[in-house]
């Protein structure tokens, strides 16, 4: 969804509008957001990480996926914290994660999927996710609702897409073949291992949901008014 509806409002660089160029048709499964952060920090939850970095200003470096909603939502979480941190623009998560290990970066909000296994390892902790119930890969790790900050509520939505070209009927098929998949009894749990959720959305509600992301985005786009590389 990122690329759907908020790419064009952290880049103002692309050539082409992928939501002026293609239609949602369904949506698939949800990607679980995590927050994690070096076992060096005594922390281990949002409120004690947002005590620590107030205390020790302009000592801690961040990451999310550059200029992605998960960048915008930890920025705003940095504003309003009054905390004074420095964002490191990794190319991708593998090398943030690695550093994340060593403690040459202390905190990262990135999909939950990488940081389950290094969480399971005893190499970071994790101490939030960022959804709207808790992912059954880690049931025992509170949401950001739940520590009070609904603000930074996020998930990946992945679905499918099509060009504007494309039938309403060959839509609806694509719709009714991907619940078909969806019924199967084992999918649900190997989506939910790799901290996924099974979430088939018909397409007005995928649109709708995806329009509500591209408002929220937009909104802190133009709020911190950053382009970054």
């Amino acid at each position: 969804n990122f690329i759907y509806s908020a790419l064009h409002n952290t880049n103002d660089q692309i050539a082409i509008r992928p939501r002026d160029e293609m239609v949602p048709i369904c949506a698939t499964n949800t990607d679980y957001i995590g927050m994690a952060v070096s076992l060096r920090l005594p922390v281990s939850s949002l409120a004690e990480f947002k005590s620590y970095a107030q205390a020790h200003p302009d000592t801690l470096n961040w990451y999310a996926p550059t200029g992605s909603t998960l960048w915008l939502l930890f920025s705003d979480f940095v504003q309003k914290a009054d905390a004074r941190m420095l964002f490191v623009p990794y190319r991708g998560a593998p090398q943030a994660i690695i550093d994340l290990i060593e403690d040459r970066l202390h905190i990262v909000m990135m999909p939950l999927a990488p940081l389950i296994s290094q969480a399971e390892a005893g190499k970071v902790r994790l101490i939030a996710t960022m959804g709207s119930r808790r992912p059954p890969a880690v049931p025992g790790i509170p949401t950001a609702s739940e520590q009070g900050m609904p603000e930074m509520s996020v998930e990946g939505l992945f679905g499918l897409y099509g060009p504007k070209t494309m039938s309403v009927e060959l839509m609806d098929q694509i719709d009714a073949d991907v619940r078909r998949v969806a019924a199967d009894a084992d999918l649900p749990g190997r989506f939910e291992r790799i901290g996924q959720s099974l979430r088939p959305m018909a397409r007005d509600a995928f649109t709708t949901e995806l329009l509500a992301n591209e408002q929220k985005t937009a909104e802190l786009a133009r709020k911190y008014k950053a382009q970054p590389n």
